[in-house]
């Protein structure tokens, strides 16, 4: 007997063949979206639309405040008193760009809170963008 598995569709068990690419049986098989292949960027890329997104798309006022010295030490600082560890999940690491400082009260609604310590909380973004959304 072929090996065979179970059409992903909910509560539907017809068998489909186990080397089959689709997931879904004959009479699912329009559900089927395959994933795009994925093709990492080289890092002269992923530099290039950086700046392009910085020049072009970001709000002017965040991009100076996000770039100038004060909030580079202010986050820095608190990385370092977090002990380099997520609030939100716990995990630590202190590879470049995983961890983020994040403003709890957005400084888009109070400007005046946009440098202070208690609203801002260290958080990971990378491997885990579930930290952001937990907040709300």
């Amino acid at each position: 007997m072929a090996r065979v598995k179970i059409c992903r569709k909910t509560n539907c068990h017809i068998s489909i063949p186990y080397g089959q690419d689709n997931p879904y049986c004959e009479i699912h098989k329009a559900m089927y979206r395959p994933k795009p292949e994925f093709k990492s960027k080289s890092s002269y890329e992923r530099k290039r639309q950086q700046r392009d997104y910085n020049a072009n798309r970001r709000d002017k006022e965040a991009n100076e405040f996000y770039h100038n010295k004060t909030w580079k030490h202010l986050s820095a600082g608190l990385k370092q008193q977090a002990m380099f560890t997520c609030e939100c999940c716990g995990r630590t690491s202190t590879t470049k760009g995983y961890l983020v400082v994040d403003h709890i009260i957005p400084r888009k609604i109070d400007k005046r809170k946009q440098l202070d310590k208690g609203n801002l909380w260290v958080c990971s973004y990378t491997e885990n963008p579930d930290c952001f959304i937990s907040r709300a």
